[in-house]
């Protein structure tokens, strides 16, 4: 973060560099710095919807699930596609509570019309289900990113959690 204040000081209009400087803020935790960048971002250009799913991702980084979906929602008012924004309006519910809203969105997102090979969406969507209850729907949402790549490591090892905790639960 340091580093790039000499370079917006002699380019205060420089929208690359403040989203630099946000990123760089948010990775490190400095939350109020980072929002204050995305926000001088969002001055310089207005319509920047990945600039708000940044934003957004500070709230939710953060802990503030409540602000990061209204950003998120804001987002998707203006840019319905933008899939990032999906995704994380859904994390965000579901780490509000409201899991049932959140595989909404989710199977929105899916859908065979849509984005059905979405492997991101598909984890989110396991985790979402899983947590409801719903371990079988949640196996076969992990499903999806396995017809795409058989050998994914990381899908087949929360498969092989998931299929644990239902055996667990029987």
């Amino acid at each position: 973060g340091a580093a790039l204040a000499p370079l917006i000081a002699q380019n205060p209009a420089n929208f690359r560099l403040r989203i630099e400087l946000g990123r760089a803020l948010l990775y490190s935790g400095r939350f109020a710095e980072a929002e204050e960048a995305f926000k001088a971002a969002l001055k310089i250009n207005t319509g920047s919807s990945s600039t708000r799913t940044l934003l957004g991702d500070v709230y939710l980084t953060d802990g503030k699930f409540a602000k990061a979906r209204k950003e998120y929602e804001g987002v998707l008012e203006t840019d319905v596609s933008c899939i990032p924004a999906q995704i994380r309006l859904a994390l965000a519910m579901h780490r509000m509570g409201n899991s049932a809203e959140a595989a909404t969105v989710l199977g929105k997102l899916l859908s065979d019309d849509n984005y059905p090979r979405l492997a991101a969406g598909h984890w989110l969507m396991a985790a979402v289900l899983a947590d409801q209850g719903k371990v079988d729907e949640a196996l076969k949402s992990l499903d999806k990113p396995l017809s795409v790549d058989i050998d994914d490591y990381d899908a087949l090892m929360a498969k092989g959690l998931l299929l644990l905790r239902k055996k667990s639960s029987d």
